[in-house]
């Protein structure tokens, strides 16, 4: 019986049917496993799309921050330089009134002399 079936034609039909569905799902599983790389990469780009526009917004963030920060220091620095400004006229100002009140204690030593004699 086996003689037979080897023999007869639905062997080579069988064998090519086989053939056939074996070829077709390893066909269809490499194109299933490509489908999944390419969804793997698409998900992947579009994840890397996303983070870079999380870093460019974080980096505009902080650069208007920095701009803030660095206007204050501009600020301070010129207020500083008022307060330094401000110092120096007083200290010259001190300096003029010491030498007047010696020039004053000068004259007031002369004019209790000359009382007193």
């Amino acid at each position: 019986m086996l003689q037979t079936w080897i023999n007869s034609s639905t062997l080579p039909t069988v064998a090519l049917s086989a053939l056939t569905a074996v070829v077709t799902y390893l066909i269809a599983r490499h194109n299933n496993k490509k489908e999944l790389m390419i969804t793997d990469r698409q998900q992947i780009s579009q994840e890397n799309q996303q983070i870079r526009q999380e870093l460019r917004l974080e980096m505009d963030k902080l650069r208007e921050e920095l701009h803030v920060w660095r206007n204050r220091c501009m600020d301070l620095e010129t207020i500083v330089q008022e307060w330094r400004d401000k110092y120096t006229t007083l200290v010259v100002e001190r300096q003029q009134l010491e030498y007047r009140v010696k020039e004053l204690e000068t004259e007031l030593k002369t004019y209790m002399q000359g009382r007193v004699v």
